[in-house]
């Protein structure tokens, strides 16, 4: 008997709407992707790629700490800035990095007080280990963290002369918010933290002799509470799955949260016992999520622009030592931030200064200003995009960077690229020059 012929069904090619989605999401999961990263995605489909981001840890990365760059006590980050932006391009878990980068504003650090590299580094590398965990565990981190105990002076916090820093901002800035808690409150925590400090090796140490064991009343709660009873009061907070829900939405999609998914993301948080990941799911599978006024609702930082510009253009093995004062320029030096409110972000990321920084920084990477000398191939460029007609390399293009096709900033492009065939001994300078002007277009910038 002969066994019935199997008919094998193909999937359909992914469509414009899909590409679209994929290459919103690895914007803003991660730093963008070139062109044929964001196909083979597609081809998966929008729900696979979202688990493949989220579920990360059964994805090989390989490592490579920063080694000898760090091994000295200063207060210039560059060597540390360009290592990290190094990993967020080399690295296979592209949302394991962006969650490392959301932990360190939202835990806003500064080298110019810590004045350690080794310190900062150890810092990034527990947001990174923690980035997608308990957020109870992340908060224990960073209570006993040296670099957060030289940074709101935890070290000098003792039961006879006990310092508020930290008592006050792990409740305004990292857990559950302005408005939530009283002046007596503020008195309490800090007094739970007493005792933590540093050793001889600015190691994180316990003293017991420097703690205040009298009783104290922390957000309704009455007992002789230490560090780990006011973790567990704070993450377990009614405001914590809020607060926490609408700054992820904020750094991720838009600079206004809707309240609907605010509240479906505290529901993940306090469902699965304060885990970041499930309130990062919820958000990334939201509809909200890929809706037109997300996808033009975020200004890209900083880091956001130079690594998503390197990214989707292909140029992960450029020389990067320039861009620790490229992003200082632009007004985010990583592991410096202004103050232990991070970034304010948003629309303070453009104005006049920055936009001619991020010019000068497209004009870099294009080689457009000298028409040669810049970190981009044209003629590469030229044979991915399989192009023959001038339109055909303007949407490439335009599609590469994530730049819608029916809008004005395509429109331009068309009109200083033309319709004629790729053809022409000026081929490179038009395609820099294409490739300039889609960087500093207002599009890119919040795409």
């Amino acid at each position: 008997m002969t066994a019935p012929a199997v008919t094998t069904r193909r999937q359909p090619a992914p469509g414009a709407a899909d590409l679209a989605d994929i290459a919103h999401l690895y914007r803003r999961a991660g730093f963008g992707a070139a062109p044929a990263v964001l196909t083979q995605a597609a081809a998966l489909g929008l729900e696979s790629t979202i688990g493949r981001l989220i579920d990360y840890d059964s994805t090989p990365d390989p490592f490579d700490p920063p080694g000898d760059i760090i091994n000295s006590i200063s207060r210039n980050p560059g060597n540390l800035i360009e290592w990290w932006v190094g990993r967020m391009l080399s690295t296979t878990r592209p949302l394991q990095e962006k969650m490392t980068l959301f932990w360190h504003a939202h835990f806003a650090t500064a080298i110019q007080k810590v004045a350690n590299p080794v310190l900062m580094y150890n810092q990034n590398q527990l947001f990174r280990d923690n980035a997608m965990g308990r957020f109870d565990d992340l908060l224990t981190g960073v209570y006993k963290d040296p670099a957060m105990l030289i940074w709101l002076d935890g070290r000098r916090n003792t039961a006879t002369a006990p310092n508020e820093n930290y008592g006050r901002e792990v409740m305004e800035l990292f857990t559950i918010g302005h408005g939530q808690y009283t002046e007596d409150d503020v008195h309490a925590n800090s007094r739970a933290y007493t005792g933590w400090t540093l050793d001889a090796g600015q190691n994180a140490v316990f003293r017991p002799r420097l703690h205040d064991n009298s009783i104290k009343t922390l957000l309704g709660q009455t007992g002789n509470w230490g560090a780990e009873d006011s973790v567990r009061i704070l993450a377990s907070h009614p405001a914590a799955g809020p607060f926490l829900a609408g700054k992820l939405w904020a750094f991720f999609a838009s600079d206004n949260p809707p309240p609907a998914v605010v509240k479906k993301m505290a529901a993940a948080y306090y469902s699965s016992n304060h885990t970041i990941r499930e309130m990062v799911r919820t958000m990334l599978t939201a509809s909200e999520f890929y809706s037109d006024t997300t996808k033009t609702g975020h200004i890209k930082s900083p880091t956001e622009f130079v690594v998503t510009a390197i990214n989707q253009l292909g140029l992960q093995t450029m020389d990067l030592s320039m861009v620790p004062r490229t992003l200082a320029s632009l007004g985010q030096e990583l592991f410096n931030p202004p103050n232990v409110g991070g970034w304010a972000g948003g629309p303070s990321w453009i104005n006049p200064t920055t936009m001619l920084q991020r010019f000068n920084f497209a004009s870099a990477l294009t080689g457009d200003a000298r028409k040669a000398g810049g970190f981009l191939e044209p003629q590469a460029l030229l044979t991915q995009s399989r192009a023959r007609t001038m339109s055909q390399l303007t949407s490439y293009i335009a599609g590469a960077l994530g730049i819608s096709l029916g809008s004005s900033t395509a429109a331009a492009l068309k009109q200083y690229a033309g319709t004629g065939p790729v053809t022409g001994t000026d081929i490179s300078d038009t395609v820099r020059g294409l490739v300039h002007l889609a960087l500093v277009s207002p599009e890119y910038q919040v795409s």
